[in-house]
């Protein structure tokens, strides 16, 4: 990636929407849980898209997961995620973040809304480009994002 006037784009990448493949795309999470111990999960992604501009420079992005599925590793603790308590899945079964791009180190800075459980609230993720070519062939990218 090159930074062009404080802007970073990837050579090759064709304007327009592009859609992500919810079959190979995962959000995975690490929170603290009661007593400080880190707890891994993961929830399937559902849906999105990302607006790339003219200068193949990504614009804006827009994910849907599906919060009935998230997933710990413990049924017990699932479930009570997916309570009233706290994501309340029978009333809002995704989770949607919708951010735009901005320039920053060798990725971008996405600055959105994440909005769960009936709530919104503001989160920033920093997104690098891991693999792929963002070519205009079929051949998929895979970026990490992070916050």
């Amino acid at each position: 990636m090159d930074g062009v006037g404080g802007t970073h784009t990837v050579p090759g990448l064709l304007a327009g929407t592009w859609t992500v493949d919810p079959a190979s795309t995962t959000a995975a999470f690490v929170a603290r849980g009661l007593g400080g111990a880190k707890v891994r999960g993961t929830i399937p992604v559902e849906g999105g898209k990302v607006e790339v501009g003219g200068s193949g420079r990504p614009l804006g992005v827009d994910a849907v997961l599906d919060a009935t599925r998230i997933d710990t590793a413990n049924a017990r603790r699932d479930k009570d995620l997916r309570s009233k308590r706290y994501l309340k899945v029978d009333t809002n079964p995704v989770i949607r973040f919708t951010g735009a791009v901005a320039a920053s180190g060798a990725g971008w800075t996405v600055e959105g809304t994440l909005a769960a459980a009936g709530s919104e609230c503001p989160l920033t993720l920093d997104v690098e480009l891991v693999a792929g070519s963002p070519a205009g062939d079929a051949t998929p990218c895979r970026v990490r994002a992070t916050g």
